[in-house]
Parts: structure tokens; C-alpha cells; sequence
């Protein structure tokens, strides 16, 4: 009896101890001082700035030997044409026996040399495509495409020193990217739950929590995002506008960036604007961006799922359901050629071998399949009563993937369990106490 009672109060000290733990851990403060945001602003421009300048050191020699030799290329191409061209024509001017048809011959050689001029256009496009300079304001550009994972494509290293930095500057800078953007995006996120319980208390004067709070924050945050991607478009093409670019080219352009896809077909020209005015408002946009897709990304993981089972379970209930009165109209005599034919299928299943039925064993049949059938309805509803609870019981924390940025504040769930693991070793601490007397 000892033995037990011992064993029990070592059970009981091991579960406090545990409990006291995980206390430990939520009472253990967690935030840092904004003093600590702050200094992205000093960081992310410098840690940049210098991949520029690397880069601009590295592959600047390189790169202009790369512009020089596609620039021969391009000229001997063309002064062959040119020659070729010219020998036509003195071929077929050198006598006026026939006109015309030296006019003939002149629009074939013209035709030619169109032909031969876009089959190698065709052909040799990536080798004689505009070379990009690493000049300097060229070098912060790949550094900024680098470090936030866009990637246009128009620029890239070509010495194996420039692109071995390019790995590790990769390796450095997008970690710090992620960082960043997360706690932008909890910034933002705290930012527009404040917003929308301001609203709710001030303005529409409710006091309890809208279960639907997270889907209006995260409509605020999409349409944000709408109305920033057009501000920024607007800008974007005021600043190139030296490159033509309409208003679409300039959204589609600011879409590309923002959501890190960075095709590379419209790629920007380094400016002042460029890298004071865009940059900032493209790592805000791409942050934003981040906050909608993650909860986009959370609905397809969780609730996509409890979404089909309860459209399944409601489909489920629909058919039971109508099978259901089916057989009750069928028995209350209001269908009495379905009532026949429910006792000829009930007539099936019975034994094969018996040639006499009772109407008796029928009954009971139809009423063993309707209470069946009650029963399975019943337990459908169970499971979509628990789809329901499920999808009220949303995680307290979206999972962006990568980013991990949080639009929802778990602060208000920690700190109830904090107060009642609190309140419990309290308890239990008393408890002991009066033991021990």
C-alpha cells in the first residue's frame, strides 16, 4: 500500500515538474524590442549595397568583353550581308540590256538578304541579344534580384568567382530576406487585426469576437494589396518611362516582382527612383503578397479538406434522407406501386428457397431498414456537426511555408494557458503544503 502511494506521489511530482516546464517556457518573454525592426532599415540596404559593389568589381571586366565580342559578332555579320548585298546589285546594274528584269533580280537579293538576316535573328538570338554591363547601378539591381529570390535573367555572373559569390551571397541574404518579411508581415498583420477590432468596438459597438474576423482580415490585406500594386504600377511606369511601357506592362511588370515569379521580359532601367522609391515599396508588396497567399495556402491545406468531407457528409444526409421518406410515403399507402415494389425487393433478399413469405417478416424487415437508415442519418449528422467544430477551431497561427509570417495573434490563447497552468501549480503547490503540515 506504501509502494502505491509512493508510486503515485513520484507520478505526480514528475507530471508538476513537466507542467512547470512548459509554464517556464510560456512565461519566457519572447518579444524583442522594436529597436530590433529597426535595424532591417540598416542592414538590408548595406548588406545590398555591398553585394553591389562586389559584383560590380568582379564581373564588370567580363561583362564588357562579353558586350565587345557580341558587338563584333554583329558587325561581321552585318558587313557580310552588306557585301553580299552590294555585289548583287552591281552584278545586275552592270548592263541596262534589261531592265526589268535586273529590277527582278535586285527584289530577290533584297528578299535574301531580309531572309538570311532573320534566320540568324532565329537561330543565334541568345548569342547576339543586348549584353548587360555590370556597371554599378547594374551590379545593385542583380544584388536585389539575388537577394529577393526575383531573378529577372538579363543579368548574370560570367567569371566562376562571380558566380561562386552569387551561391554565397544567396545563402546569406535570403535567410535574412525571409526574416525580414516575417516580422514586416506580423507588423502588418497586428496592424490590421488592431484595425478591424478598433472598427468593431468603436464603430459597430460589439463587444464579443466575430468568428469571422481572420476572413475580413485577410480581405483587408488582399485588397491592400490591390490598390498598392496600382499605386506602384502607376510610379513604375513614370519611371519608365524612357522604355515605352504602358500602364498593363507596368502592372503586369509590378505583379511579376512582387510574387517573386520575375520572367525577365520587362526588366527594369537602374535609376535613383529605381533604388530609392521602387525597392522599398516592392519588398512591402511582396510581403503583403505573402500574407494573402499564405492564408490562400492555409484554406487549400485544412479547410479545403474539412470543406469535402462536409459537402460529402451534407450529399451523404441528402440521400439517406430521401430514401428515407421514400419508404415511409411507400408504406403509408401514397405510392402503392413503390409499396409493391419495396416488398418485392425485401422478397429478394429473403431465402431463395422458400416459397411462402410472411407479411409479418416483411414489416419488420421495412422497419429493421428504417431504423437503420434513422441511425446512419443521425451518425452522418454527428460527423458534420464535428466538420463544423473543426472549421471553427482554425489554428491560431497561418503557416506561410517559407516565410512563416503569422496573420492571426496567438498572444490572447498563450496567455490563458499561462493562467491556468498558473492557477494549477498554485493549487497543487498549497496542496503540498498542507501535507507537508
Amino acid at each position: 500500500m506504501q509502494s502505491k502511494t509512493k508510486m503515485h506521489a513520484e507520478h505526480e511530482f514528475n507530471n508538476t515538474k513537466e507542467i512547470e516546464k512548459l509554464y517556464h517556457k510560456l512565461s519566457a518573454t519572447r518579444d524583442r524590442s522594436k529597436r530590433c525592426f529597426l535595424l532591417y532599415f540598416f542592414i538590408i540596404p548595406l548588406f545590398i549595397i555591398i553585394g553591389g559593389v562586389t559584383f560590380f568589381f568582379l564581373e564588370l571586366v567580363a561583362s564588357q568583353e562579353a558586350e565587345t565580342r557580341n558587338n563584333q559578332v554583329c558587325v561581321a555579320e552585318r558587313k557580310l550581308l552588306m557585301e553580299n548585298l552590294k555585289a548583287s546589285l552591281e552584278g545586275n546594274f552592270s548592263t541596262n540590256a534589261n531592265i526589268m528584269q535586273n529590277l527582278t533580280n535586285l527584289w530577290q537579293a533584297i528578299q535574301d538578304t531580309v531572309i538570311e538576316i532573320e534566320s540568324c535573328h532565329r537561330k543565334r538570338l541568345f548569342e547576339l541579344m543586348p549584353i548587360e554591363t555590370f556597371a554599378f547601378k547594374n551590379a545593385l539591381i542583380y544584388s536585389f534580384s539575388v537577394y529577393t529570390t526575383i531573378g529577372y535573367g538579363h543579368l548574370f555572373p560570367r567569371t566562376m568567382k562571380g558566380r561562386i559569390l552569387t551561391v554565397v551571397y544567396a545563402v546569406i541574404g535570403i535567410p535574412l530576406n525571409v526574416a525580414f518579411i516575417s516580422d514586416l508581415g506580423e507588423l502588418i498583420g497586428r496592424t490590421v487585426q488592431y484595425a478591424l477590432q478598433y472598427s468593431q468596438r468603436r464603430i459597430l459597438n460589439k463587444t464579443t469576437q466575430d468568428p469571422c474576423i481572420e476572413y475580413k482580415k485577410f480581405s483587408l490585406v488582399v485588397l491592400i494589396a490591390i490598390v498598392l500594386t496600382a499605386i506602384i504600377a502607376i510610379i513604375v511606369m513614370k519611371v519608365e518611362r524612357s522604355r515605352h511601357w504602358n500602364y498593363v506592362d507596368s502592372l503586369y511588370y509590378t505583379f511579376t516582382t512582387s510574387t517573386l515569379i520575375g520572367l525577365g521580359d520587362l526588366t527594369p532601367e537602374p535609376s535613383c527612383l529605381q533604388f530609392f522609391v521602387l525597392m522599398p515599396l516592392f519588398l512591402i508588396s511582396e510581403t503583403i503578397f505573402a500574407l494573402a497567399i499564405g492564408f490562400v495556402t492555409y484554406l487549400y491545406r485544412y479547410e479545403s479538406v474539412i470543406m469535402y468531407k462536409l459537402i460529402k457528409h451534407k450529399i451523404s444526409k441528402f440521400l439517406l434522407h430521401r430514401r428515407l421518406q421514400h419508404i415511409k410515403s411507400a408504406l403509408q399507402g401514397e405510392n402503392l406501386q413503390d409499396s409493391h415494389e419495396l416488398i418485392r425487393l425485401s422478397a429478394e433478399k429473403a431465402d431463395t428457397a422458400r416459397t411462402s413469405v410472411d407479411t409479418g417478416k416483411y414489416n419488420a424487415d421495412v422497419d429493421a431498414e428504417i431504423a437503420e437508415l434513422s441511425a446512419r442519418e443521425m451518425l452522418i449528422d454527428k460527423k458534420i456537426g464535428k466538420e463544423i467544430e473543426m472549421l471553427e477551431a482554425v489554428p491560431s497561427e497561418i503557416d506561410l511555408g517559407i516565410l512563416n509570417a503569422q496573420m492571426k495573434n496567438d498572444h490572447e490563447s498563450k496567455r490563458r494557458l499561462k493562467d491556468t497552468l498558473k492557477k494549477w501549480l498554485d493549487e497543487h503547490s498549497v496542496k503540498d503544503d498542507e501535507d507537508m503540515k
